[in-house]
């Protein structure tokens, strides 16, 4: 995936998140991410193509002073706004989604999970 054009991280009070298969992931944020893929064949599932696009990913994290960290395969990607190629519009089009359901996605992947969206670091 390429760079991220937005990055949102939110605390985590209780220092661990619970994922919808119940597996808890200890973490002090979740980061939120809005980035531009190229789309193609998806190295994790064999035969499955991704489409090209802006992408949503939420993923909780350990932040110990300038390091960050995560544990593979905590967090959820998938395509936010299709399209051909990148460009303005589209990006626009992106980040107005991101910015109306990030939080959303984090509720519904991490049910139950205290996630503090009204401190944005």
């Amino acid at each position: 995936m390429g760079n991220a054009i937005k990055t949102v991280y939110h605390p985590v009070p209780d220092g661990y998140i619970l994922n919808q298969a119940g597996e808890r992931h200890k973490c002090t944020h979740m980061k939120c991410t809005l980035r531009y893929d190229l789309g193609g064949p998806s190295v994790f599932q064999c035969g499955v193509t991704r489409p090209r696009g802006y992408y949503i990913g939420v993923t909780p994290v350990k932040v110990e002073g300038p390091m960050e960290s995560a544990v593979a395969f905590s967090g959820i990607c998938f395509p936010l706004v299709e399209c051909n190629r990148q460009s303005r519009k589209a990006e626009a089009e992106a980040a107005k989604f991101f910015d109306e359901r990030y939080q959303e996605v984090v509720r519904n992947y991490f049910p139950g999970s205290r996630v503090d969206f009204s401190k944005k670091e």
